[in-house]
């Protein structure tokens, strides 16, 4: 209970450290500019605009080397109170108040009182603006406040149940951070920082623990992914309720793939990429707003003034931010994207949009390779992750990218006439038969090119042409369907997804054919044709897109982004294009029936939704977390913490404790002093020494599935796994006396001895076995300070100025 109590608060701590981080800091700062703006353009201006801010001013004070603590809380601080100054300046009122008071004519009461009812009049007229803001749509609001919050659990659920991070790359990031807070910018390499960025910069200024933040932010964070697609959603459909489907199916939905289930599982875990993906419906959604500025109507918002406009601001920012986070979410932006431009083509290249937009792109990109350059400049290499990406292009990674040998691997046989040559037979007479066939018709060729006229040849090649464009084309578009979509849904959802989105075209189609007769025989003179009817193929066009990015490497394309990444993003654009059918349905009955009545029609199509899914059996189940370490050792790990002085303790131990104490106490790692034993005066300089060994050691990283209430998720994604382990049970072997005699494995890398599951039992062993010596040794000095089943902590209490020789 205490434990869950203490994490709570870590929460809370993390969660009004980066809400005002990324809305009050930039609200107030910019409240000039923002006033009278939409709360969508308040919203999307401070998740972008934050981002490149905090990115910036942290990296150029790396370049100049004047990164540390002070300087940054100066320069926060100081913007956020010098903004301020009009609350509390000397003004003609204050300074009569103040001249009464000294004078004795007015009390300190009634002083402070008439200061206190005008910053509560400032926030009661405050409270009313929201109130006025919700009370207009409150059923529609109340279920995306519902949703969101579902949203907050679900994916924060995992961090609770395992107490550690959930993916190993997550520890790198942890290191780069603290690379920060030494005043170390890029300090792997030159690499996209603004998370780290972000991260560093909420411990810095509210001191939120980095290890609190990596564990909790993506829970807290995905409320800003679901927002920003909501407004873009809100841009596209015609029914205001739509979007709000849209997001309740996708929290919900079962997916049915592997890849799947990994990139649904990334959106728990705090990493850049995901980090970025609001980037991703931002840039979409004010490139449509900036190429439809001009036109009255659904997507109008402001009046422009000459060819630039506030839209095209806020595109640039989220297109710098994109750059900032992550390579791989720029090209994703720019995928969708492309669907908004190939819809509002003659738009794009008019006089009006085109200069602009260019421009704004450039310095779009300026903005957020600055610091980059700047650091290349200075002598600083890229990092490794971009080499790694290129090979994810050429096909050379084995990871994550799908290699052609994996293809080959992976997919032979399946996909029988998808990109499959007919052998060749060498040698042999069928081989000469062959030659000699072919040598006969070029003959019989050249001598029929004499007598078939000109124009019939080139009718003939055109003709050919256009049957190898056909063959070539149904060739591709079998090999998505078959390497896309039934991959990642099998054949009958597959079936479905297909079948949606053909039907949604068609009625795409009917729509602008009927306005074309009608204008036609000039029967709709005075009727305009609306506009929410071009957001359709927007996203009908963008979820083939990334289908066809996710199947490119197995139908002969290059992989820009490794499959497995994209399919949370696509999963939410699939689900968009079945919506469209519900926005259509509604669209149809806003001609007939009443506002109030299509609310509660809503509501009840919403609660139908997530009564079908229950019962049709498509309700998702829990996410997994890569376990490394028991959340007892996490536990533990806080009460020393919080119990002892800081650099008064040191933790013996595997790798994953030196990220949570770094900044806080010592931390020596197992196989380093195993490996010290043999020398003669080996001591470690703490008053406190405590030794973490598992009497059951772990399968580091295995697959392990979360448990909880069934109306949040159920057990069902184990089944996709070979191995796993869910729950309270999990992969782990035992420490034993035979173990403890065996010499230590040598690898190239210390994290391939704790990964290895017979390496690591070797060495808890050894620990342990050393700490039962050290008992016998010395009764009294050695101690338990927790044990289980699994897991006991022992603890030595040393005079720091005669230390222990550890070496027995």
């Amino acid at each position: 209970m205490e434990e869950t109590l203490y994490w709570l608060i870590e929460y809370g701590k993390v969660f009004l450290g980066y809400g005002f981080l990324m809305f009050i800091w930039p609200l107030v700062v910019f409240r000039n500019y923002l006033r009278g703006k939409s709360v969508t353009f308040k919203f999307s201006f401070c998740v972008t605009a934050q981002v490149v801010i905090v990115n910036t001013v942290v990296l150029m004070l790396g370049l100049v080397h004047l990164l540390n603590d002070w300087t940054l809380r100066i320069l926060f601080y100081g913007t956020f109170l010098y903004s301020l100054r009009e609350y509390f300046a000397l003004t003609p009122e204050r300074k009569r108040k103040i001249k009464y008071l000294l004078n004795g004519s007015f009390g300190w009461k009634n002083f402070f009182f008439l200061e206190r009812r005008k910053y509560v009049r400032i926030l009661e007229e405050f409270g009313k603006k929201v109130w006025k803001f919700y009370k207009k749509h409150w059923l529609e609001y109340s279920m995306l406040v519902v949703a969101l919050l579902y949203g907050m659990v679900y994916f924060s659920w995992g961090a609770f149940h395992n107490c550690s991070y959930g993916f190993g790359d997550v520890y790198v990031h942890h290191s780069w951070i603290y690379g920060l807070v030494e005043g170390k910018i890029f300090s792997a390499g030159v690499y996209p920082e603004a998370m780290h960025c972000v991260v560093y910069s909420m411990h810095t200024l509210f001191g939120i623990d980095i290890y609190s933040s990596l564990l909790f932010l993506a829970g807290i964070h995905i409320v800003i992914i679901l927002l920003a697609a909501y407004c873009f959603m809100k841009e596209i459909f015609h029914w205001r309720f739509s979007p709000v489907f849209a997001l309740i199916l996708f929290l919900i939905l079962d997916v049915a793939c592997v890849d799947e289930v990994f990139s649904m599982s990334r959106l728990q875990w705090t990493l850049p990429q995901e980090y970025g993906f609001h980037t991703i419906y931002l840039c979409a959604l004010y490139l449509l707003r900036y190429l439809m500025s001009e036109k009255k109507g659904r997507f109008k918002k402001k009046e422009t003034k000459g060819c630039w406009d506030e839209n095209l601001l806020v595109f640039l920012l989220a297109l710098a931010a994109s750059i900032v986070i992550h390579f791989y979410v720029t090209i994703m932006a720019f995928f969708l994207c492309a669907a908004v431009a190939l819809c509002t083509l003659k738009r794009i290249f008019s006089k009006t949009h085109f200069w602009p937009l260019v421009a704004g792109g450039i310095i779009g990109v300026i903005i957020a390779v600055t610091p980059m350059l700047g650091a290349l400049a200075s002598g600083i290499p890229f990092q490794g992750s971009i080499g790694w990406a290129v090979n994810v292009i050429n096909g050379t990674d084995t990871g994550e990218g799908r290699t052609h040998a994996v293809q080959s691997g992976m997919h032979a046989g399946e996909n029988a006439g998808v990109g499959n040559q007919p052998e060749t037979v060498v040698g042999g007479s069928d081989s000469q038969m062959q030659v000699d066939g072919a040598n006969t018709e070029v003959g019989n060729m050249q001598q029929e090119e004499v007598s078939v006229p000109a124009w019939k040849r080139y009718l003939d090649k055109g003709i050919y042409i256009i049957k190898r464009l056909l063959e070539l084309f149904r060739e591709k578009a079998l090999g998505v369907y078959e390497n896309g979509y039934v991959l990642l849904y099998e054949n009958e959802q597959a079936g479905w997804i297909i079948g949606a989105t053909a039907a949604v075209l068609l009625c795409c189609a009917g729509y602008h054919f009927y306005y074309f007769i009608r204008k036609i025989k000039k029967l709709s003179c005075k009727e305009k044709k609306p506009e929410y009817g071009l957001g359709y193929p927007i996203i009908i066009l963008a979820s083939i897109i990334f289908m066809i990015v996710y199947a490119a490497p197995l139908i002969g394309l290059p992989e820009l982004i490794a499959g497995a990444r994209l399919c949370s993003t696509e999963q939410l654009l699939i689900i968009m294009v079945f919506v469209i059918v519900f926005d259509i349905l509604f669209m149809v009955m806003a001609k007939r029936l009443t506002e109030r009545i299509l609310q509660r029609v809503s509501a009840i199509t919403a609660v139908v939704l997530v009564i079908v899914v229950c019962v049709s059996g498509r309700y998702h189940g829990y996410l997994y977390f890569e376990l490394t370490r028991y959340s007892e050792a996490v536990d533990i790990t806080n009460e020393i913490m919080e119990a002892l002085p800081q650099n008064t303790y040191t933790i013996v131990s595997t790798t994953d404790e030196i990220y949570q104490v770094i900044q806080d106490g010592r931390h020596e790692e197992v196989l380093t002093f195993l490996n010290s034993q043999e020398e003669d005066l080996y001591t470690l300089p703490t008053e406190y020494v405590f030794f973490f060994v598992e009497k059951k050691p772990i399968q580091y990283a295995q697959i392990h599935f979360c448990t909880g209430p069934r109306w949040m998720a159920t057990n069902k994604y184990e089944q996709l796994y070979p191995v796993y382990s869910t729950g309270n049970e999990v992969l782990q072997s035992e420490i034993s006396s035979e173990a403890a005699r065996k010499e230590i494995l040598t690898y190239g890398k210390m994290s391939m001895a704790y990964s290895e599951l017979e390496s690591r039992t070797i060495l808890e062993s050894k620990l342990y076995e050393w700490c039962r010596q050290f008992e016998e040794a010395f009764p009294l000095e050695m101690k338990v300070y927790y044990e289980d089943d699994n897991f006991v902590c022992y603890y030595v209490q040393q005079n720091v100025k005669r230390l222990y020789e550890l070496g027995l």
